[in-house]
């Protein structure tokens, strides 16, 4: 290794030998590229050392954003063209408050827990992962005692349920046909994905989040 090492060294200089140059230029020539490659050399020793830190700690990646306060808006006050100007387009969360979106029994947490009558695949955040949010399963839990412990239960704080599509999961959520159990909201009935060629993956929403303050 240490023999090959040196013939690379000293075929390297003779490739960036400039002939007819004196020889005390040439070696201060020869040195100064010799010391711009140890700097190199070195700045990616350290840039290697510092990635593969963080690799083994789990916090290589994007960096975490600061906390935000998200907009609580009343659906009576924010308009459509208000929504899509302000949020939408700026790509900005906003919490819609009082929407009428059936016309039978409110989408509350009891409402899921007496309809949604199966066990759901829980998640939860780990700096570690390289997954798509980070998530990983945390475990399984029948939805009704998720509902009734997550605010509680010092380790199901952290746990959520994320992203649980209710069509496929708990139709009875939207009733007998014609389905007046649910509404999409005029902010989101533009969906252009639902125009796109079909391939089912856009019948997956309306979905569920649950989870505690404490979840990130």
């Amino acid at each position: 290794m240490l023999r090959r090492k040196i013939e690379w060294q000293a075929e390297f200089l003779d490739k960036l030998t400039t002939r007819g140059m004196r020889p005390e230029k040439q070696r201060a020539y020869e040195q100064n590229l010799v010391k711009g490659y140890n700097l190199v050399r070195g700045v990616f020793q350290r840039l290697f050392r510092h990635l593969h830190k963080h690799q083994v700690e789990g916090t290589l990646g994007v960096l975490e954003g600061k906390k935000q306060e998200v907009d609580r808006r009343a659906a009576s006050e924010l308009s459509v063209h208000e929504f899509i100007e302000t949020y939408a387009k700026p790509g900005l969360p906003v919490i819609i408050t009082g929407l009428n979106i059936t016309d039978d029994e409110p989408w509350t947490l009891d409402f899921f827990r007496s309809r949604c009558n199966v066990t759901v695949g829980l998640q939860r955040k780990n700096a570690r992962r390289r997954s798509w949010g980070r998530l990983e399963d945390a475990g399984n839990l029948p939805l009704a005692e998720f509902i009734d412990t997550f605010a509680t239960n010092k380790t199901r704080r952290h746990w959520y349920l994320h992203d649980w599509t209710l069509p496929r999961h708990c139709p009875g959520a939207f009733g007998p046909p014609p389905y007046l159990g649910f509404t999409v909201p005029a902010y989101f009935a533009g969906d252009y994905f639902q125009r796109a060629a079909f391939q089912g993956y856009q019948h997956s929403w309306p979905s569920l989040f649950v989870g505690s303050n404490e979840t990130q």
